[in-house]
């Protein structure tokens, strides 16, 4: 039996919650098929080099809080899609990395908001750069289109709170990973 699994997900939405067509597997490099679109663990990503992930194309990650990112940042330019996890509504990390994968990594291919994430949450995940939503049993594209109704169509950007924790969350990271801030000081 291959290692390649399909994932039963709900419908994946796009930002403005309409549904798309997925066809990226979970799965193990050593059990693929041709050149089907794979996620693979960042446990797996990080072992492999640069020149490995580029000839793995199209190759995406699933990145889970608290995993060493580090090299994640490296690989960037090579990844097609990056799938972040939130395990709780109430966690904001996945938030920060994408302002962080977006903004100073400048990653330009789908970054995908998956588990714990809310209808409520539509104009942040907006906002931060996600581009597409793996949705829920619990909230179907129905409610993120009702959400995206409520905030405006046109009105998708962060309020002021946000951008306050996000640029203090941006600062926090770049001072804990000993990178120069905005101001061009190391942290």
């Amino acid at each position: 039996m291959l290692a390649i699994e399909r994932r039963l997900l709900m419908p994946v939405i796009d930002m403005e919650a309409r549904p798309v067509s997925d066809t990226w597997i979970d799965g193990a490099l050593d059990h693929r098929i041709a050149a089907e679109p794979l996620v693979v663990p960042i446990a797996t990503l990080v072992v492999l080099s640069p020149g490995e992930v580029e000839e793995a194309r199209p190759i995406g990650v699933r990145v889970t809080p608290g995993a060493e990112i580090e090299r994640l940042f490296a690989m960037v330019d090579h990844l097609d899609l990056i799938v972040i996890e939130f395990p709780s509504f109430r966690d904001g990390r996945g938030f920060t990395l994408a302002t962080t994968l977006r903004g100073r990594h400048r990653f330009t291919g789908d970054l995908r908001a998956s588990g714990q994430v809310l209808p409520d949450q539509f104009a942040a995940l907006c906002a931060c750069g996600f581009s597409t939503i793996e949705t829920s049993a619990s909230h179907p594209p129905e409610q993120w289109q009702r959400a995206l109704a409520a905030t405006g169509a046109t009105d998708r950007s962060a309020g002021p709170l946000l951008k306050r924790l996000l640029t203090r969350s941006d600062t926090a990271q770049q001072e804990m990973l000993h990178l120069p801030t905005e101001a061009g000081e190391p942290g």
